[in-house]
């Protein structure tokens, strides 16, 4: 009886950690589909909490952090610097920005600030990775591909641990 609980329990968890494993790919594309981002810059944001023995859960963690302007493919130009947050919009002129590279080899899209003698340079941001995982369709879809994967993981894993009891 007890031999059967344990493998139940293992089959929950790796069930558990491949469903996640699907809904995080599926945020990662539905993520890019909405903004002009890259894959790799929407996986700095994601981590995953994978589920454990006595742990039956698993989480994509979304950090909340804003996602630094020249990460949307921005480009400088005589008048400023233009960027595309949304796939569905176009680029957007930001009228005195510029691009600059720090000595830590980070890039980004900085404005002059006004009356600021000290530190007289501002980093521009946008939304969040969060914010888009948010957004009610993607929420809908990732929870669609979650219960839909679970259950197909579930069998595959119940059906998996009984052929090797038979063996």
């Amino acid at each position: 009886e007890s031999f059967g609980k344990k493998i139940a329990g293992q089959g929950i968890t790796r069930a558990l950690n491949c469903t996640l494993r699907s809904v995080n790919t599926r945020a990662n594309r539905e993520v890019r589909g909405e903004l002009n981002l890259k894959a790799k810059d929407i996986r700095k944001a994601m981590s995953v909490r994978r589920a454990r023995g006595g742990q039956k859960q698993a989480r994509l963690v979304v950090e909340g952090k804003a996602v630094p302007l020249a990460a949307f493919g921005a480009k400088q130009t005589r008048k400023g610097v233009t960027v595309k947050v949304k796939r569905t919009a176009g680029r957007k002129l930001l009228k005195g920005a510029f691009l600059a590279t720090m000595r830590s080899g980070h890039r980004g899209v900085y404005y002059r600030r006004e009356r600021k003698k000290r530190l007289p340079i501002d980093e521009l941001f946008s939304t969040t990775v969060a914010d888009a995982v948010r957004n009610d369709a993607t929420f809908r879809a990732l929870e669609g591909v979650a219960r839909e994967r679970f259950t197909i993981e579930l069998t595959s894993q119940l059906e998996l641990a009984r052929a090797r009891r038979a063996r």
